[in-house]
């Protein structure tokens, strides 16, 4: 029983490093696209903002043509960063 303790122990020591290298932010969470000649997206399912940016206008949409519109109901914040310069219906 000891020796099963110990080995255990022993895997549980090798292998915890790893493990804390994955409990920080992943790729998986965030979902992008693009929304305009020159615009981008950014969707995260961690924090539920959704994160506009990169130059010039964006394509008009209704609520349910948005690229963005899978995820309309966990959508808390919206940032709309510099150099947008309109915002689409």
């Amino acid at each position: 029983m000891k020796r099963f303790v110990s080995l255990f122990l022993s895997l549980f020591l090798l292998m915890w490093p790893l493990c804390i290298g994955t409990m920080g932010a992943s790729s998986a969470n965030i979902t992008t696209g693009t929304c305009g000649p020159e615009v981008e997206w950014e969707f995260d399912s961690t924090t539920h903002i959704l994160t506009v940016y990169g130059n010039g206008a964006f394509y008009d949409y209704t609520h349910y043509s948005a690229p963005w519109s899978d995820f309309s109901d966990f959508i808390y914040y919206v940032e709309i960063e510099e150099g947008i310069t309109e915002i689409g219906d």
